[in-house]
């Protein structure tokens, strides 16, 4: 940073930066950014507050060059949050698949103001009716203590880790569902 020295920079990781046991961390990078003299402000923001459905939070650091003024933070927009049914919810659960993997979607055009069709604007037009790797007819035995999603609610942080306690069950299969 002391050498490119950039006019302005973004930081996001974790929220937990802000915890006691990890400020010593946060801390660094705080002081190294003033250190090098930039004005610096950070804040945890939640993903679900605009328009994912995911209580995500992260920690952004935005800092600037003294000569620059640093940006305001964007205002929540979602109200009322998007919801795990906004985004899944036209899935099929069990369904005709072509080679294994491809399955179509309940609804093939979605309200463009929708979660859904907001997604699905983005694809190609030949992927806008399919969904790839979706595998309803693979379940297996839930591990003890794996959470199914709420309809209404967001699915929480889905966290990179080798333990699957974290993964959550599709709030649309009833448990029963699962072999085991």
């Amino acid at each position: 940073m002391g050498i490119l020295r950039p006019a302005f920079l973004v930081f996001e990781n974790v929220s937990g930066l802000v915890r006691r046991s990890k400020r010593k961390y946060l801390a660094g990078i705080i002081n190294g950014l003033l250190d090098l003299q930039y004005s610096v402000q950070m804040k945890v923001l939640d993903a679900s507050d605009y328009g994912v459905p995911q209580n995500r939070r992260r920690l952004f650091i935005i800092a600037t060059a003294f000569d620059s003024l640093l940006p305001g933070w964007p205002s929540p927009c979602s109200d009322p949050k998007t919801s795990v049914f906004d985004a899944i919810g036209d899935l099929h659960f069990k369904t005709e698949r072509k080679d294994g993997i491809i399955s179509t979607y309940k609804n093939d055009n979605p309200e463009p103001c929708s979660y859904a069709g907001k997604m699905r604007k983005k694809l190609a037009h030949r992927d806008a009716s399919v969904l790839y790797n979706h595998r309803p007819d693979k379940r297996s035995a839930p591990p003890p203590g794996r959470r199914i999603l709420s309809w209404d609610g967001q699915t929480p942080t889905i966290m990179a880790t080798k333990s699957s306690r974290f993964a959550c069950l599709h709030p649309g299969i009833p448990l029963e569902q699962y072999s085991n």
